[in-house]
């Protein structure tokens, strides 16, 4: 975890962050213990409602997703990547590719293969978490119940 941490900090290379985050959510369905289906399905209800909320809902009051934004903010805006062109947050295309990324593992980025080929796909740790709670207790209860 250190290596992972230290490669991270040193080379601010996306990849690294994914591991980071996608470790924190192992980590995460790890510790938790959900009590039994309701639990994860009202889990998974509430944070579908909190999603829809804050990334579609909220343009309407804010003028513009306070979700993406908070992710876009994170940011380095000072840096620049290998090939010497200033990060520009806003379009996240391939020639800042390699630098221009998130401070703080909060969202795993996946860079796009196919239409639009330029620019990456956000997805938050949280849809990662939560199904991985419903999966967790899933599996508890089929070893038990076998």
């Amino acid at each position: 975890a250190l290596a992972l941490v230290l490669a991270w900090a040193l080379t601010n290379y996306w990849v690294f962050m994914d591991a980071a985050g996608l470790a924190l959510v192992v980590l995460g369905v790890g510790v938790a213990l959900p009590g039994g289906a309701m639990y994860t399905v009202v889990l998974a209800t509430v944070f579908l409602v909190y999603d829809i909320a804050w990334v579609f809902l909220s343009t309407f009051v804010f003028g513009r997703s306070v979700m993406v934004s908070v992710a876009v903010d994170l940011v380095d805006r000072g840096g620049e990547n290998a090939a010497g062109t200033p990060c520009d947050p806003a379009a996240w295309h391939a020639a800042s590719f390699a630098r221009c990324w998130p401070t703080l593992p909060i969202l795993v980025l996946l860079p796009r293969l196919v239409w639009p080929r330029n620019g990456v796909t956000l997805l938050g740790l949280g849809d990662l978490l939560v199904p991985g709670l419903h999966l967790a207790y899933a599996r508890r209860f089929d070893a038990f119940h076998a």
